[in-house]
This record gives C-alpha cells, sequence and structure tokens, in this order.
C-alpha cells in the first residue's frame, strides 16, 4: 500500500505541465483489494487488480477508451474496454468484449433474452407483467379470444397469481390484441420476475424493438425453444396480430376457428418485430403457445 502511494504521488510530481492526471476512486472493487479506475481524459489506463481471490473482481465503469484491465494473476485474463463497463471476469460466464447493451448466449440459461440499445427507462405509475404460456395449445385449445384469455388466467391462478386477471395477446378477425388489452399509456411491462423489463410503456410494447424478449413463462421461468415455427429454433406463439397491435388480417386461422386457414406467430425470444410477427402463414394445424398481458 506504501508503494501505491508512492507511485501515484511521484506519478503526479512527474507530470508535465498541462497534462490531466487519472483519477483514481475506490468504486469498483470486489474480493480483496481490487480497485477501479476511472480515466476522465482520453490517456489509455492500465489497472491491475489486488490480491483478491480470482473471479471477485468488481466490474470496472466508465474507464477512459482505450483502457487495459488486467485481473488477478491466478486467471490472467486481459479485458480491452472501449469505454463502458467491462465485467473483468466477474463472471465465470463472461460478457462478450465491450459489453455493449447486448447479452450473449454465453449467458445461456440465465437471461436468453437480448437486452436493446433503448434509453435509460423511466418506470411509469403502474408495472404489469407480461408472460408467454408455460403450455402450448392447438388450435382447438386456442378456440377463441374470450378461451386464450381463460388459458392464461388458468396458468396465472396456477402460478399463484389470482388478481388481476390477465388477457391474451391475441386478435381475430373482427378484434384486435391492442383494442382489447386494458392499458394505460405509462404501463411499464415486465416478465414474471418483476424486475426484466420488456417495454418502458405501452408505445414501446407496440412498437420495437422491445428492452427484452418476453422468455419467461408464468413460473418466471425461461421457456424452451420448441414448439417451432418455419424452421426457427424457438418457441411459437399464436399472436394473428401485427407488433402495432393491430389485427394481422387473415392470418388468425379464421378467427380460430378452422384449421384450413393461415396463422402470424410470434416467436418468444425476438426483440423486434418477430416477436410477434415472426412467422407469416404458419399452418393452423399446429400448436404454439399464447402471450398473455395483466391487465
Amino acid at each position: 500500500m506504501r508503494g501505491a502511494r508512492f507511485f501515484v504521488i511521484a506519478a503526479a510530481l512527474a507530470a508535465p505541465s498541462g497534462c490531466a492526471l487519472v483519477g483514481f476512486d475506490l468504486g469498483d472493487y470486489g474480493g480483496g483489494g481490487d480497485v477501479g479506475a476511472d480515466g476522465s481524459d482520453s490517456s489509455d489506463v492500465t489497472v491491475h487488480d489486488g490480491p483478491g481471490p480470482d473471479g471477485q473482481e468488481g466490474s470496472v465503469g466508465n474507464d477512459a477508451e482505450g483502457g487495459v484491465i488486467t485481473d488477478a494473476p491466478v486467471d490472467d485474463v486481459i479485458t480491452i474496454d472501449g469505454g463502458r463497463d467491462a465485467d473483468a471476469g466477474k463472471d465465470a460466464l463472461v460478457d462478450t468484449g465491450i459489453d455493449a447493451p447486448i447479452d450473449t448466449g454465453i449467458d445461456a440459461g440465465k437471461d436468453a433474452g437480448t437486452d436493446s440499445a433503448l434509453p435509460p427507462c423511466t418506470p411509469g405509475a403502474t408495472s404489469k407483467r407480461i408472460f408467454v404460456s408455460s403450455a402450448t395449445y392447438t388450435l382447438a385449445g386456442v378456440g377463441s379470444l374470450t378461451n386464450a384469455d381463460m388459458n392464461c388466467g388458468t396458468l396465472a391462478a396456477n402460478a399463484g397469481v389470482f388478481e388481476p386477471n390477465f388477457r391474451a395477446w391475441l386478435s381475430d378477425e373482427t378484434t384486435s390484441a391492442g383494442s382489447r388489452i386494458t392499458h394505460d399509456p405509462t404501463n411499464t411491462y415486465y416478465t414474471m420476475d418483476g424486475t426484466t423489463l420488456v417495454a418502458c410503456n405501452w408505445a414501446e410494447l407496440t412498437s420495437t424493438p422491445h428492452r427484452h424478449a418476453i422468455d419467461r413463462d408464468e413460473n418466471k421461468t425461461i421457456i424452451p425453444t420448441s414448439p417451432g415455427c418455419g424452421g426457427n429454433v424457438d418457441r411459437a406463439v399464436w399472436t394473428g396480430t401485427n407488433p402495432d397491435g393491430t389485427i394481422a388480417s387473415g392470418k388468425t386461422c379464421t378467427s380460430w376457428t378452422s384449421a384450413a386457414g393461415g396463422a402470424l406467430m410470434g416467436l418468444a425470444r425476438g426483440i423486434d418485430a418477430t416477436w410477434t410477427s415472426g412467422c407469416s402463414g404458419a399452418l393452423c394445424g399446429g400448436s404454439a403457445a399464447i402471450y398473455c398481458v395483466e391487465q
């Protein structure tokens, strides 16, 4: 520690006049003395952590561009940071490179969805939950909008949620999902864990991209990738609905009554338009999940 203080003092004395010094803080540290560095100038910063246990380093935040962070010498991992957060070995399952707003499949099983690059969200006055069903339904199982709503309510009740009720994100040839789901413009939508943000408000829910995929069921569990649709390795979801909540005319299995028609399906891991319209013209003889939105 004395040597570190001497180094900082000596560096300060030796700095050329007019040059900005890199600021050091103790805000980012993990197990044993790991020290983070914030560089407010454009200089490269090299930070060696303390002798803490391997794998317990804290994340380094907002370091200068080109900064290099070297973790404990036990595993000798080097992370090049481009100016945002770098997970300096905190997980065994490390996010890629520059911790851009996208989590990769390396975190699979923990977070299968991808986070979008939208601006920070100020949550609305009311939180609403949305899930993709753990059950999958044939056309007869969907039956009608009313029957689909009953399916949502049954699934929620089985998961211990009795009030308020849920309605299916589903349109038929006369009624759109957007018009029949009760909502307030300032509602904020989360998966059933209550913390994974899907959409900051109704406008975001009915546009794309979403902030996170609706990839968790009523039990807060990440759903499997089958049954798929059109060769996609992802759970297919009956919707008959365009991303803006309007009716996908002619793609509702004739208002969920005829296997001879076609359907528009969503993909549960989609954050772009594919979340509700990822598979067009799907055969109505198959099976798929449904989305359920808290009212």
